[in-house]
């Protein structure tokens, strides 16, 4: 190193330590000049050192280049001994300056001036410079003349609080005042700091002069680095010059002036704040800056964002409501005078319910809105109001035609909201509801359940006038086949006709009711004897039996079976007068129809017999206790079994075998009928299938009745019975039918009959000879026999007249080519009578009794046809009858 520049320094250092008597600022100068000649970054003064323990005490008085040195200024540290005592000279001991509280870095190296008898300087770096001063010999002397500086700067400084003395009062009150003001600051700063708003204060030319920590927030900076600074440096440049100018019109303005606006955190926030901006004044009014304050008013955004939605919706609600509202206040009126209501809002449902729009309603009094209803509701209105409850009223709004529902609902002692419900059609449905349940809808007659109660008024009414009640229980006769021909519509219109020929002869107290179907109740009240009544009955059998034009030039005929009770004679208890008038009707269906027929006590017995023994049978074909027997049908000419009939038996748990005669009059029109006749035909067809696929061809006939043939799926349930046996023939099976049912509606069965045969079944006449036949019904039924009644053979050989029908009755079958079959051959002769008149197909006990299913095959095995018939067919040439 040069001697020049060593003098300089020297020099330098010579100038600092002659620039101040005072203490504190020449150690701060000697030690800033150190630093700079030697480049160190920081730099601390202990003196007065004192040896304690491990360590040593030392007052730090200087600190240049570290803060948190600065801030101990004053305070006594403990540290090492080898880093305070000990020559002028290098320390090269990172662990040793560890005990210095240095804030920011940590030094490895220090230059070590020992002052003597005073004190040490310590130069800090975290490591040496390349190329050094001879650091140690150019400041020893420097340390000498600083040692007498710190000396003579003590002395100065005892003398000058020696002079000052008599100032310590005055001053420590200084000292108190300063630390209240001290406090009072403190205090402002927690309360500044702490406030969630947005403060700070510029001067007039926009530069920062303080901030709160949420003002730093936004900026995302310290106090120390915003203050001196402008918004220039911290936002761009549109938004800057924004606030600038903003600024400028609040340090123009004698009021403070606010704003709404958007700030940007630096995380990308947007946050919308409420600013206020207010010039500061000296007190001679000069201007000293712009204090702003800006508070978050994002909840306050978003509360008022949900009012606005709340009350989107409750307006979309309000609007939107299947009820009528209208809100009503009550409207101030001097003391004792009336109260009246005024409309204040409505919504749309009102508008439409009330038939008035939202314009002429509101502002309205109640009175005029509500008219002649005003008096029940404005009675609900002041209770409303008076008590706070919710009331309900229904009321019938004339000037409208409607019936409404109307609840009214308090929100204070002002005023409350009526919702308004227009009931008008919910009430018509529930009266339609109410007659529904009380009348019948087709024909408008009261049902079963207004009957009741009609029965027990009559009841009470005869009682009180002692006069003759008579309950008539009516069923139409022939209304089924009329319904099943025609169809239904047909059919109502049949019975809405009926109904009213009955309401036509009523009295004022008589009633009559439909139960259903085509059965009617009359209730005939105040006879005076039984005469009375008859007549009155016979008149309504008139009424029902005249023709119905139901069709297009053709007219419809049906009568009416009725069964009557009498009060009191036969009890006094409304349902038993019923059922016994129900029961009564079925002996008057039985008796042959198109009558009356009034309750006796001994029928009754019959019927309740009729209806155990229905049980039975019942029960019996749920038990499979009913079973087929076979009769044989042969060829006489041929001496061949060509068929069977079948017929049921019923083994009865108690009586045995019982034949058909004993059971079947029973369920005649009855379900059972239907039950057991398509049993029979299944079995029939299981036997056939068994037959056939042992190779015995025989066809086999099932009797059935009128009412199981006219059944509106009779020949759907047939086609499906065929197909579950398909095994036998559907040529197999024939049905035969009472000649007598077959004329009752000669038109239906003859379709019915033809929907069979398509079907591939036959079908034969059975009993023929006693009905009312005719050649036109014989050319009009298509079936292909005849079955000869059994009572006209069975006597033919006896009775002249039985023989000439039976004649007949073969020589008209063969005419129309129709095969004729004789029933009850009880002997050879009358087989042989039967060959001699043209008929070769026969069955009776002369041929064979009927047999249970299993033992038809082996006696068709062994049948041999009787000596004479052989002979007789030997005898004559006459071709033979096609018996299947």
């Amino acid at each position: 190193m040069n001697r020049e520049r060593i003098l300089a320094v020297l020099y330098d250092l010579a100038l600092a330590l002659s620039s101040e008597i005072r203490l504190q600022p020449l150690l701060s100068r000697v030690l800033q000049r150190l630093l700079y000649h030697t480049s160190f970054p920081a730099g601390v003064v202990f003196l007065d050192l004192a040896p304690g323990g491990s360590g040593i005490e030392a007052e730090l008085h200087a600190a240049v280049g570290d803060f948190g040195l600065y801030g101990l200024v004053g305070q006594r540290l403990r540290l090492p001994v080898a880093l305070l005592q000990g020559p002028t000279e290098i320390v090269q001991d990172a662990a040793l300056l560890d005990g210095l509280p240095v804030e920011h870095r940590r030094y490895g190296a220090t230059l070590r001036l020992a002052m003597p008898g005073c004190g040490v300087i310590l130069l800090l770096t975290p490591e040496l410079p390349e190329r050094q001063l001879p650091l140690a010999q150019v400041f020893q002397p420097v340390m000498a003349n600083l040692a007498k500086a710190v000396l003579l700067c003590r002395n100065s400084e005892a003398y000058t609080h020696f002079l000052q003395s008599d100032r310590d009062q005055a001053r420590a009150e200084l000292a108190r005042q300063l630390r209240i003001a001290d406090q009072e600051r403190c205090f402002l700063r927690s309360l500044y700091d702490a406030m969630p708003d947005l403060i700070w204060l510029k001067d007039e030319n926009g530069t920062y002069l303080a901030c709160n920590a949420a003002f730093e927030a936004l900026f995302g900076a310290s106090e120390r680095q915003i203050l001196g600074k402008s918004d220039y440096q911290f936002l761009d440049r549109e938004t800057a010059d924004a606030f600038r100018a903003r600024d400028r019109e609040a340090a123009a303005s004698p009021m403070p002036l606010s704003n709404e606006e958007w700030l940007r955190y630096p995380d990308g926030r947007r946050v919308l704040v409420e600013t206020t901006k207010t010039a500061v004044r000296d007190t001679a009014g000069r201007l000293i800056g712009v204090l702003g304050v800006a508070r978050n008013i994002m909840e306050r955004l978003r509360a008022l964002e949900a009012l606005r939605k709340s009350e989107q919706r409750l307006h979309a609600l309000f609007d939107g409501m299947d009820e009528g509202v209208a809100l009503h206040e009550r409207v101030e009126t001097a003391a004792g005078a009336p109260i009246h209501y005024r409309l204040i809002e409505c919504n749309p449902k009102f508008e439409r319910i009330m038939n008035i729009s939202r314009r002429e309603a509101v502002g309205k009094l109640a009175e005029d809105i509500y008219g002649e209803a005003i008096a029940p509701l404005m009675k609900l209105f002041d209770e409303v109001v008076a008590t706070g409850q919710t009331r309900r009223i229904e009321l019938f709004f004339a000037p409208l035609d409607k019936h409404l529902e109307i609840s009214l609902v308090s929100w204070d002692k002002h005023g409350f909201a009526a919702v308004f419900t227009d009931a008008t059609e919910r009430y018509r449905v529930r009266e339609r509801l109410r007659w529904a349940a009380n009348y019948d809808a087709l024909t408008r007659l009261p049902n079963r359940l207004l009957l009741a109660d009609r029965l027990k008024q009559a009841v009470a009414r005869a009682k009180r006038n002692g006069r003759m009640l008579v309950v008539a229980y009516l069923d139409l006769d022939g209304f089924k086949p009329v319904n099943d021909r025609f169809g239904h519509d047909i059919g109502d219109r049949l019975l809405v006709l009926a109904a009213k020929r009955l309401q036509c002869d009523l009295r004022g107290d008589d009633t009559v009711a439909r139960l259903g179907g085509d059965e009617f109740v009359l209730l005939l009240s105040d006879f005076g004897n039984l005469r009375e009544a008859e007549a009155a009955l016979k008149r309504v059998l008139i009424a029902i039996a005249e023709p119905y034009e139901l069709v297009p030039a053709q007219q419809v005929a049906v009568s009416a079976s009725i069964g009557a009770s009498v009060f009191p004679t036969d009890d006094t208890d409304p349902d038993t007068l019923l059922r016994y008038a129900d029961q009564a009707m079925y002996l008057a269906k039985q008796a042959g129809r198109n009558r009356y027929h009034f309750f006796d006590p001994n029928q009754d017995r019959q019927q309740r017999t009729r209806r155990e023994a229905l049980r039975a049978i019942q029960t019996g074909l749920e038990a499979g206790q009913f079973t087929l027997y076979y009769q044989p049908k042969v060829d006489m000419r041929e001496g061949r079994v060509f068929g069977a009939e079948a017929l049921i038996r019923w083994r009865h748990p108690e009586r045995g075998l019982l034949a058909p005669g004993e059971f079947l009059p029973l369920i005649e029109n009855t379900a059972l009928d239907n039950l057991l006749g398509d049993w029979v035909i299944e079995v029939a067809l299981s036997h056939l299938e068994a037959w056939w696929s042992a190779g015995l061809t025989l066809a086999v006939s099932v009797n059935i009745s009128a009412a199981h043939l006219q059944q509106p799926n009779f020949t759907a349930r047939l086609a499906g019975q065929l197909r579950a046996h398909a095994r036998a023939p559907a040529r197999a099976l024939e049905l035969e039918v009472v000649e007598s049912a077959a004329l009752q509606d000669i038109g239906y069965v003859s379709g019915l009959i033809q929907e069979c045969r398509q079907l591939g079944v036959g079908f034969a006449l059975d009993d023929f000879g006693t009905g009312y036949s005719s050649l036109t019904y014989l050319r009009r039924l298509p079936a292909e026999t005849l079955k000869i009644d059994q009572s006209f053979v069975r006597d033919m050989l006896h009775d002249p007249e039985d023989l000439a029908i039976t004649g007949g009755v073969i020589s008209l079958a063969q005419s129309f080519q129709r095969r004729v079959i004789a029933e009850g051959v009880e002997t050879e002769e009358h087989g042989l009578a039967l060959l001699k008149l043209g008929c070769n197909l026969a069955q009776g006990y002369g041929i064979a009794r009927p047999m249970p299913a299993d033992a038809l095959p082996g006696w068709v095995a062994a049948y041999r046809l009787p000596a004479s018939w052989a002979a007789f067919s030997d005898a004559t040439t006459d071709p033979p009858a096609r018996p299947f």
